[in-house]
């Protein structure tokens, strides 16, 4: 426990004036002074609080925004990748089907000149 935690005890005696009892001193009351706050002062602090956590959460709003904006962006890029790739195979196997229907059409051209004209 922190030693800055612990209120000293110094007990006096009340003194007894005109038949009431006095229990309170003067550093009595100047400490109470320090741990009484006005209404404006409390206002103030609560509107200090309230703003530091809007900005807060505007920071963390904006973050997320960002990170979101960041995938969404990778994630189409990543897409794009892909179309890419795949109009690149559909290219490559256009072609090879193209050169197998060409060889194909020659052979048998081959094949029906040679039936015709042996």
């Amino acid at each position: 426990m922190p030693e800055n935690n612990i209120i000293p005890f110094h007990p006096q005696k009340p003194t007894v004036q005109s038949g009431t009892m006095e229990t309170t001193t003067k550093t009595e009351v100047r400490d109470m002074n320090k741990d009484t706050y006005s209404k404006s002062e409390i206002d103030l602090k609560l509107q200090n609080l309230e703003n530091k956590v809007d900005s807060q959460f505007t920071l963390l709003n904006e973050r997320l925004e960002s990170s979101t904006k960041h995938i969404l962006s990778e994630t189409k890029n990543m897409l794009n990748e892909l179309q890419l790739a795949q109009y690149k195979e559909r290219e490559t196997e256009r072609k090879a089907t193209n050169k197998w229907f060409i060889g194909l059409l020659v052979t048998i051209g081959i094949a029906l000149f040679k039936l015709f004209f042996p």
